[in-house]
């Protein structure tokens, strides 16, 4: 048993006396805890505490790197945890896990898009014309829809002396989240206009359609959206027609213009390319509760349709193909949604000049390299839909004159293989080598020859 010994310590007077308080109010020894004090310092400052503690350290650290690193490769994990709090995007979960398919590919063509389309929107607005955007549902359209403020507000600040009445623009859609997200920016984003600022809200409408909600798609649809739909051009057509008509000269001249222009944005499950009225188009492929009428319905109103899709959902062979090699029955054959087979949307009569796809190529070392020269090959000649603000296209071309829209889109060339095919098909039925090989032109012996090219 250690020898209790007397040893005598300076302290502040102000220390004592809380030390003291507070060993009285515990009903304690001083002694035992100055003790208990002296001891734990020694143990944590000795020469073989440090050692351990510097090993602990070290140990922790290589731990912690490990542990940041498979969690930052592997992502699932934060995407489920997100949508597990409610902290994912605007909608429903499924939409919330649809979201990260292609997200990469999908933020860039709806921010090129809608750059170059709000140039097209402002140049018709200048020549007296009222533009309505339809916008689709799904997760393409939604970035297309989030990225079209952001649009707004760079093209102001470029050319802030603009004068544009965006009131003539007009939003229309049954895509929930893509409407709350850009009315969202609308709201809290002011640009200026007759010499002071005022919000993209107070300005552009946009109109959400009437109808019943699909939570795949967290969209609107049904009769009730179709017609409305309808009503929303022909009421604009007969409203112009009305005022080109009247006697009334003060009711002529008041935006008078010209025709309003529909213009729009949609997509599908998957696009197969195949001829229409003599010339390959991108035929949208649908599936879900009213989802391919309200598709038919935006062909038929639109004066101008703008088809995205990432390339890895372009397709080069019919629709049975697809349904087969997934193993999907005819819609009224299986009570199980999941199993419901996908249908060609009918592209209305004369429409064959009026449509385009929006889509990317791959110029770089890629397992879409050849399906992507395959496209190019069947869509034919296209425009180079650039960095936003720099696109080379005309944005006053006749739409017939305005040919398909593809951008190079490399950001995973260096890549390793596996990370590019999950990445590039993000469906893991897609990853199977039967569908690799019948839809994309990818054969093993490729991908063993891509995996082994320097980076």
């Amino acid at each position: 048993m250690d020898k209790k010994r007397q040893r005598t310590f300076y302290i502040s007077g102000k220390t004592h006396g809380r030390f003291k308080k507070i060993v009285g109010e515990q009903n304690r020894d001083m002694s035992i805890i100055v003790e208990e004090i002296i001891a734990r310092w020694s143990d944590e400052h000795s020469a073989d505490s440090r050692g351990e503690r510097v090993q602990m350290d070290q140990a922790v650290s290589l731990l912690a790197k490990a542990v940041c690193e498979q969690l930052s490769q592997k992502r699932e994990w934060a995407e489920e945890a997100l949508i597990g709090a409610g902290m994912g995007l605007p909608g429903a979960t499924v939409f919330d896990r649809r979201i990260g398919h292609f997200s990469a590919e999908k933020q860039e063509l709806g921010s090129r898009l809608a750059h170059w389309v709000l140039r097209r929107a402002i140049d018709f607005i200048n020549h007296g014309r009222k533009v309505f955007l339809v916008c689709d549902s799904g997760t393409t359209v939604f970035w297309f829809l989030k990225a079209f403020g952001e649009a707004i507000s760079e093209y102001f600040k470029n050319n802030s002396g603009a004068i544009i009445h965006l009131r003539a623009l007009t939003i229309v859609t049954n895509n929930i989240p893509g409407a709350e997200s850009f009315v969202t920016y609308a709201s809290h984003h002011e640009i200026p206009v007759e010499s002071k600022m005022t919000l993209i809200s107070q300005l552009l409408k946009c109109r959400l359609l009437a109808g019943t909600l699909l939570p795949e798609y967290v969209a609107v649809t049904g009769n009730d959206t179709n017609l409305d739909l309808a009503n929303v051009c022909a009421q604009a057509r007969n409203l112009q027609s009305e005022r080109k008509r009247s006697s009334d000269r003060a009711v002529r001249d008041l935006e008078l213009g010209e025709r309003p222009v529909f213009i729009g944005l949609t997509t599908g499950n998957w696009i197969a390319l195949e001829p229409f009225e003599g010339t390959p188009l991108p035929h949208l492929l649908a599936r879900g509760e009213g989802h391919g009428e309200f598709k038919k319905e935006l062909l038929k109103v639109c004066d101008e349709i703008f088809v995205l899709a990432p390339l890895g959902k372009i397709l080069m062979k019919p629709v049975k193909t697809l349904n087969e090699m997934l193993g999907f029955s005819d819609p009224g054959t299986d009570a199980n949604p999941l199993k419901k087979s996908y249908v060609q949307v009918q592209i209305p009569a004369g429409k064959s000049k009026v449509i385009k796809l929006v889509s990317t190529v791959r110029l770089k070392q890629s397992v879409l390299l050849v399906h992507s020269a395959r496209v190019c090959e069947e869509i034919g000649d296209y425009d180079r839909l650039d960095a936003p603000g720099q696109g080379p296209i005309p944005k006053n071309l006749p739409i017939e004159e305005v040919r398909h829209l593809f951008f190079p889109f490399d950001q995973f060339s260096d890549a390793m293989t596996e990370t590019q095919l999950e990445i590039e098909l993000p469906h893991p039925l897609t990853r199977e080598d039967s569908f690799k090989r019948e839809f994309y032109s990818i054969r093993s012996q490729q991908l063993i020859e891509t995996s082994r090219m320097p980076r």
